[in-house]
């Protein structure tokens, strides 16, 4: 099968340098009250003085710059005549803010260092002049690329201020702007937000604030949500940024119109797209001027869309209108003119003339490679090396594109081979670059988006890894592509575990692992309060705001916390970023000759199936398209209550016709090669929903429409599941230590007045554990359970989330058998329910970034619950949920349920299992007997996948260490006495033989 040619292009496209596509512009800084906020008039300030002052604000206000420098200079000539220090230097700053404005770098930067002279030196110095003044020449290292002299800046200006002020001083929000700039920059969209929400209430809160601050904020709030792909979303910003836009001020207009035009592109709207493209070029000609740096990205923006309806002449000639501002405007290497480039590169490409855009692209990666800022400051909390590498990640994969076009049309082999070569090398550039970024990002939420966006770069990493494999016969190439797609699963979570591991390794004392874990369960109870209120119907504005405040701090002090680990403990560090890859021998080298691990790796286009068994390794290939979807839908749509109990032989054909293409797509090669008795699956995507005990080996006929009777795969092999090979194998290698207690099971009560009201008796009659219903099957499960097993059983009022706290570290069995109540879109806010009757109150549910913050070393985890294994589903991370966050606390295995399994069908289920545990069989071959037994004894109506496939078991599944039951113990004393009863009964029958 040949792989896609084409690999999709996704840019970051925060700002001034984002891609081709995407590019923007953000004059990253309007100071609060611009020029009239420093300290009190002096006394013998002149009248003339204040009176030039003022006129140069307002005609900066309007837009009138060349008019407000002029104006500037009278005032700097009048400061002169006064003899006065202070009065210059405050002007200075503001004329190096204007030069700044119109993009005349140089000179602003010798404005600004003349204030800085004179304010450095005086005793006593003005702190918010001095912030001001280091705000602004931050805002000009921005735009001039010099990242890491920006982040020194802004936090000088941010330490002058908090000392002297307090949090809540109004050019801190223009500070926190920039500092959201930046981490935009860096692609780290999560933290940028952060300071974005703190500028925007710090603007709000203060009288003096000047509307334009607020516009810009919302503007560039909108191209957060921009970056994610969040269009009309980001539409709506804009447009509300406008508004809120002075009337008479054109400051910052033109990167409204200029954004909102890009968002419009985005949702197929070309016309009025270009409406607002022109408009954002007329506005910057009419106060900037023709060699302004912004109006060549405007040019730059509309030519890519005119190309994208195949204007080709237009677009050529905006790219060539925006070259010669650029070449005005920046030094040879500035990024910006490798954006110019890459667009030359991809007019090339569309015009058929690949090799020149071959050229165009290298010269683009010669300007970046030439300009990778190195952090000049240790203690920085902003990775500013990272805008550069996202830029060489746009260029990489268009080169790729390109290069990959011009394979299609190479017919000679040893072309093809050079070819192929340096598209793999190529991705395996772009796969370090993801890693470094997975270090350098500091917010989980920015390390989870980097692995949803460029998770079809590792598909394509691997494509290319094994279409080398088919040209060369290396195998060498084929574990490149095993390796490629362990990459591609669970980074964060692994990061997030071996860290832990880390506090270890490295003997971390344990107060900072502590106050640690406290950081990181404030900031999620923070987020959980602003979501909570932010949902009611008239949230409460003033409480928000307050703990949006908390929460910012919070997480200051939590990177900060972050940063010093990393830098004082080494191996720390070395442990938590090491790959999250484990090679194929040492899997080999684990695995017991009936195992086979499967892992796949799921793009938009094909699959991928890696094989590792004790001695063998094979990988296959397929195109997935619409019928693969087709089939995989169907088998997931049929697993729900509806489908059980309601479906006929139309839908039971479909589903078992489903079950059997799967089955030979997924499985069956794999069986062929190994005819193993235990599956370890590594799914991904949509394949991480799917139970693969449902699969059919064969298709059967419609007419006899029975479900126990089918022959699923659980009747051939047992089957478990792992986010990743590398979690699942570097666990197992870790000494846990062992818990004193045993087992530790809860199932509280849910009173009938807790149920959802008006529920019609057949609903009552077949509901799962959805909904606050009563769960009598709950109690009788852990009563049965306590029965086998030693340690501690909570039922009703008893099965508190305190009993919870108190036991769970201690134990070594965990069963929880409750309600569990999802949400989706903020997957940490999920919860399990422990008091229905008063769902408000703190201790009656268990919130899932609390456990975040446990250390639970427990051997097993039964998660008798609805839903558990559920959650939202995150391209390269696999399913947010409950058994996510276990994990992490450190639980070596856990049985969750991929969806509301029916209270009765559990109980049995449950029941079955324990028992095949008591017997030291393995938890995965356990709960494979307990399916089985369920599906022979099961009535014909009840025996339908929907209520028995939903109980699935993730991660280590040797059998339970021994000693751990009461069974074990009596069937001792029985054996024992077995031993002398036989040995009385053969002396009596000796004595009677003689």
């Amino acid at each position: 099968m040949q792989p896609s040619k084409k690999t999709k292009l996704q840019f970051p496209g925060p700002f001034l340098f984002s891609s081709i596509k995407e590019i923007g512009v953000f004059l990253p800084l309007l100071l609060l009250a611009l020029f009239s906020h420093f300290s009190p008039v002096i006394a013998h300030e002149s009248k003339t003085y204040r009176e030039l002052s003022d006129r140069g604000n307002q005609l900066f206000l309007d837009g009138d710059y060349p008019e407000a420098i002029k104006v500037f200079n009278q005032a700097l000539d009048k400061a002169s005549e006064l003899q006065n220090p202070i009065l210059t230097a405050r002007i200075e700053n503001n004329l190096g803010f204007l030069y700044y404005y119109t993009g005349q770098f140089e000179k602003a930067m010798r404005y600004y260092l003349r204030a800085d002279s004179v304010f450095r030196l005086l005793p006593g110095p003005d702190h918010t002049a001095l912030a001001t003044l280091y705000s602004n020449i931050g805002a000009l290292k921005i735009q001039t690329a010099d990242f890491s002299v920006a982040v020194n800046y802004f936090e000088q200006a941010e330490a002058l201020l908090m000392s002297t002020y307090g949090p809540d001083h109004s050019l801190l929000g223009s500070i926190y702007l920039n500092m959201g700039v930046i981490f935009h920059y860096a692609g780290e969209f999560e933290k940028s937000q952060e300071y974005y929400n703190r500028s925007l209430q710090i603007f709000r809160d203060s009288k003096s604030t000047h509307r334009l601050n607020i516009s810009r904020v919302l503007h560039n709030m909108g191209m957060v949500s921009y970056s994610g792909s969040r269009y009309e979303e980001a539409i709506a910003y804009f447009y509300e940024s406008l508004e809120t836009h002075p009337g008479k001020s054109l400051a910052g207009r033109a990167s409204a119109y200029n954004n909102l035009a890009r968002a419009l592109r985005h949702t197929g709207n070309y016309h009025e797209s270009g409406e607002y493209f022109r408009k954002a070029i007329e506005t910057t000609l009419a106060t900037h001027g023709d060699s302004y740096p912004e109006l060549g990205l405007h040019y730059l923006n509309y030519s890519m869309s005119l190309l994208d309806q195949g204007q080709e002449r237009k677009a050529e000639k905006y790219l060539t209108l925006a070259g010669e501002v650029f070449s005005a405007g920046f030094h040879e290497s500035h990024p910006i003119r490798a954006r110019h480039f890459e667009a030359l590169a991809q007019l090339s490409f569309a015009r058929g003339q690949q090799n020149q855009a071959l050229a165009f692209c290298r010269k683009a990666r010669e300007m970046l490679n030439t300009h990778q800022p190195t952090p000049e400051n240790k203690n920085q909390q902003i990775p500013v090396s990272t805008p550069i590498q996202t830029f060489l990640l746009d260029n990489l994969k268009l080169e790729n594109t390109i290069l990959n076009a011009k394979l299609e049309k190479t017919t000679g082999q040893p072309e093809q081979y050079i070819l192929q070569e340096k598209i793999f090398l190529n991705y395996e550039h772009l796969l370090n670059i993801i890693s470094g970024l997975r270090k350098d990002y500091s917010g989980e939420g920015s390390k989870l988006h980097l692995s949803d966006k460029e998770k079809e770069t590792f598909v394509s990493a691997a494509s290319s890894a094994f279409d080398l494999f088919e040209k060369t016969g290396n195998n060498e190439y084929l574990q490149k592509a095993f390796e490629i797609s362990g990459l591609a699963k669970a980074s964060v979570l692994i990061q997030s575990i071996r860290g832990l591991e880390g506090f270890q390794v490295a003997n971390v004392p344990d107060s900072i692992r502590e106050k640690e874990a406290g950081l990181r369960r404030e900031l999620h109870a923070l987020e959980g309060l602003i979501n909570q209120e932010a949902r009611k119907a008239t949230p409460e504005k003033e409480k928000i705001s307050y703990w949006q405040t908390k929460l910012f701090e919070t997480n200051l002090r939590y990177q900060k916390l972050i940063s010093l680990l990393e830098k004082t403990y080494p191996e720390y560090y070395r442990l938590k970023y090491e790959p999250g890859v484990t090679g194929i021998s040492k899997i080999q080298a684990t695995l017991s000759k009936e195992e086979v691990l499967i892992e796949y790796l799921l793009g938009k286009e094909e699959l991928f199936i890696f094989a590792v068994s004790h001695d063998g390794f094979e990988v296959f290939r397929y195109e997935t398209g619409d019928k693969f979807i087709f089939h995989l839908e169907e088998v997931l749509g049929s697993l729900n209550l509806e489908h059980a109990f309601m479906g006929g032989k139309k839908e039971y054909q479909q589903f078992t016709e489903s079950a059997y293409f799967l089955y030979n797509k997924l499985i069956e090669p794999v069986l062929e090669a190994f005819s193993p008795n235990k599956l370890i699956i590594v799914p991904d995507e949509m394949l991480s929903l799917l139970p693969y005990e449902v699969l059919l080996s064969r298709q059967e006929p419609a007419y006899r429409m029975d479900y126990s009777g089918l022959p699923y795969l659980i009747r051939k092999v047992s089957i478990s599941y792992s986010y990743s090979s590398a979690l699942l194998f570097s666990s197992q290698e870790l000494q846990h230590k062992k818990p004193a207690g045993t087992l530790l099971a809860l199932a509280p009560d849910y009173p009938p007045e807790t149920s959802p009201q008006n529920i019609s008796s057949f609903s009552n009659l077949v509901s799962g554990r959805e909904g606050l219903f009563p769960l009598p099957g709950a109690r009788k499960e852990v009563e049965y359970i306590g029965n086998f097993f030693k340690g501690k059983v909570f039922v009703d009022e008893a099965a508190t989330k305190e009993a919870f706290f108190k036991h769970a570290e201690k134990a070594s069995i965990l069963h929880l058998a409750m309600h569990a109540l999802i949400d989706t879109l903020n997957p940490m806010h999920s919860r399990l329910v422990f008091n229905a009757a008063d769902p408000d109150c703190p201790n009656s549910n268990l919130y899932a970034y609390e456990i975040y913050g446990l250390r639970i070393p427990a051997e097993m985890l039964v998660l008798s619950a609805c839903n558990t294994g559920t959650g939202k589903q995150l391209s390269g991370e696999g399913v947010m949920s409950f058994t996510r966050s276990f994990l992490y606390s450190g639980v070596r295995n856990i049985v969750m349920t991929l969806w509301s399994v029916p209270d009765l069908a559990s109980t049995q289920l449950i029941k079955s299992f324990y028992s095949g545990l008591n017997q030291q069989l393995p938890k995965d071959q356990a709960l494979q007997q307990a399916k089985l037994n369920y599906l022979d004894k099961a009535l014909p109506s009840k025996a339908h996948p929907f209520f028995w496939a939903g109980y699935v078991t993730i991660g280590d599944t040797s059998p339970l260490a021994s000693g751990q039951t009461k069974i074990s113990a009596v069937m001792a004393g029985l054996a024992i006495l077995l031993i002398v009863l036989a040995a009385l009964l053969a002396t009596r029958i000796k004595t009677l033989g003689n």
